[in-house]
């Protein structure tokens, strides 16, 4: 049989070192979807624009070769919830503040646009300008001013109809990202999106949820930040619906269900309210106990891409160890997929199932539950495994904690730690399509004690035809990043990110200058 995916750890570990990384971006450019200007090319010029209470301003856009003055940091961007039109960076030179426009490429002159700006958080455009991109060395123009005091509840938008660029919320705007931190006591992952305040993050949820009495639910404001995927670039707060519930998780306010084919979910909701696809890339932390972290992984709504730091790794959610296709399971919210069986050590469990094992992905079930059918066999070939020449200087049995039912001293385990965690046979979950999801020490073994760790598995309750044979939970899911695509249908994974130095804490949440 061919080998099971011991090596995708040096495998991933080449593709990272041999990507090509991310086009590196500068303070103005970032974020806004369009080519930066080129060498050689002159620039453009600003013909109006306004500035909060400043009233009129006026600025060069390029200098010279392509770079930008210090005249003309600030960058235009609609945000979802109305509100001052842009993410404006003071200017180096002292203080003012200028709307830039990039250059296309191919320097074609005299593309006609329009800025509109909004005035404090009310939806009311207050002044129109008009820009003009032009092939000639950057001067100052001259302002004409437009005033128009009548409300309108439109989006921002910025459209460049010579150049065929347009970017508004009406044709699809920029993914959010929040941070994702694991409680210590309820081993529940939550990200700050309640005022702040964390939600419980739910695979499994078909819904958001809070703490109210309507039978009917609720309308609140949500926030996260949107992201170029490197860092995030602003914040943004909208609208969303609620079920209510009379007592949230400990430790949270409420819960934000990230189940597929639900309007009322987070990701559902995000997409519609941002324009943004269907699909989440999720990353877990560790508690800091068994494997690198501090406890705050990352989580993006709408497409990738995702970069860890060093930014010059690449894109993330295009370095997947493999994919499967979602399936669904008994009308039952959740991810789903197939697989053809289970290897330890390379060797596949013999099982008494036939046909296909149904998989599920949870983030509430803190340890791995395994069907009785499949717990059984499971253990009886990680016992063989462990007893046998690779394993057993490191290996020795101590007394069971609950919930686990095989542990072992920790202390001997050490002696063989790597960044793949404590020396113990590796768990191959074989996919649909030949793929596998693959369980290193570090994410098989939990630090219990002191000098105990016990194998990360549990006996699920629920009976064969019941329940699928195995659901993944959080702890052998952590410090792997996940991508949920629901347009696609399909679930992707990275390898264990510590196998190339890596975490779910390496994103750089720093807003962008």
């Amino acid at each position: 049989m061919a080998p099971l995916g011991r090596s995708r750890p040096e495998e991933e570990h080449a593709r990272a070192r041999g990507s090509s990384g991310r086009s590196r971006q500068g303070p103005a450019d970032r974020g806004t979807g369009q080519p930066r200007a080129r060498d050689g090319a002159h620039g453009a010029e600003l013909a109006g624009a306004w500035d909060g209470d400043l009233g009129p301003v006026a600025a060069h856009a390029w200098g010279g070769a392509g770079r930008a003055s210090g005249r003309h940091v600030g960058v235009e961007q609609p945000v979802a919830s109305g509100g001052h039109v842009g993410a404006e960076q003071p200017a180096a030179d002292g203080g003012e503040k200028w709307w830039w426009l990039d250059e296309e490429e191919n320097n074609r002159s005299k593309a006609m646009g329009f800025a509109l700006a909004w005035e404090g958080n009310e939806k009311k455009l207050s002044r129109v300008g008009r820009l003009r991109v032009s092939t000639t060395p950057p001067k100052l123009a001259k302002l004409a001013e437009m005033w128009n005091p009548k409300p309108f509840f439109i989006v921002i938008s910025i459209c460049f109809f010579a150049l065929s660029k347009c970017t508004s919320a009406a044709s699809g705007g920029k993914p959010l990202v929040t941070a994702i931190t694991k409680d210590a006591n309820t081993l529940l992952y939550t990200a700050p999106l309640k005022d702040g305040r964390p939600l419980v993050v739910d695979l499994s949820g078909p819904a958001i949820t809070l703490a109210c009495s309507s039978k009917t639910g609720t309308v609140t404001t949500l926030s996260a930040s949107a992201t170029d995927g490197a860092n995030p670039l602003f914040p943004v707060s909208f609208s969303a619906t609620a079920s209510c519930a009379s007592k949230p998780p400990a430790g949270a306010v409420g819960v934000a269900g990230l189940a597929p084919s639900s309007q009322s979910s987070f990701p559902a909701q995000v997409a519609r309210t941002q324009k943004v696809a269907k699909k989440v890339a999720l990353c877990l932390p560790s508690d800091g106990k068994t494997t690198s972290g501090n406890s705050v992984g990352v989580a993006i709504f709408g497409g990738g891409p995702l970069f860890f730091v060093p930014s010059d790794r690449g894109d993330f959610t295009t370095m997947l160890a493999g994919t499967a296709p979602l399936r669904g399971f008994n009308g039952s919210p959740g991810y789903f997929f197939s697989a053809t069986g289970i290897a330890v050590d390379q060797k596949k469990v013999p099982l008494s199932v036939s046909g296909r094992l149904v998989v599920g992905l949870s983030s509430t079930i803190p340890y791995t539950a395994l069907r009785a059918d499949v717990y059984a066999p499971f253990v009886k070939a990680f016992d063989q495994a462990a007893a046998g020449p690779n394993f057993s200087p490191f290996v020795s049995r101590v007394a069971a904690v609950a919930p686990f039912e095989r542990c072992y001293n920790s202390t001997k385990l050490s002696v063989g730690l790597s960044r793949l965690g404590y020396p113990v046979p590796q768990i191959d979950l074989l996919l649909e399509g030949g793929q596998t999801f693959s369980v290193l020490g570090a994410n098989s073994m939990v630090q219990v004690k002191a000098n105990t760790a016990c194998l990360g598995f549990v006996r699920m309750k629920a009976a064969r035809g019941q329940a699928p044979a195995a659901v993944i939970g959080g702890f052998q899911l952590e410090n792997h990043l996940l991508v949920l695509d629901e347009e696609k249908k399909q679930f992707g994974f990275t390898t264990f990110l510590g196998a190339i130095g890596l975490s779910c804490s390496s994103f750089n949440f720093t807003r962008a200058a």
